[in-house]
């Protein structure tokens, strides 16, 4: 069993990874679109502004675990090596998941 395998997203049945799909970066089940880029247009576009961009509305919920699924990685030696959001800083120098935990916050989740 390789590392892919052994680090794929735990238990939330709302993010899936698979070599196929994005290069194995987490992403939305049923989308092709990565936690990393949720993150990084929430962010961005503020959650409603995101929902609407990408006809998410209906799936709000879905989109809530990707930005929980990233501020709960921390960078951590398990993190799944296909999530390259900690690796990519934002202009102001934060990490990816601190960003999500911003979110998150300001979603009061």
């Amino acid at each position: 069993m390789g590392y892919y395998e052994i680090h794929k997203p735990q238990e939330n049945r709302d993010i899936t990874s698979n070599r196929p799909h994005l290069g194995g970066q987490p992403r939305l089940r049923g989308h092709r679109l990565s936690v990393e880029a949720v993150v990084v247009n929430i962010a961005e576009k503020g959650i409603e502004g995101f929902l609407e961009d990408f006809d998410l509305e209906e799936e709000k919920q879905k989109v809530v675990s990707a930005v929980s699924y990233c501020a709960n990685q921390k960078c951590s030696e398990k993190v799944i090596r296909y999530c390259y959001g900690c690796y990519k800083f934002k202009s102001d120098g934060k990490k990816l998941w601190l960003t999500a935990q911003e979110i998150l916050k300001d979603m009061q989740v």
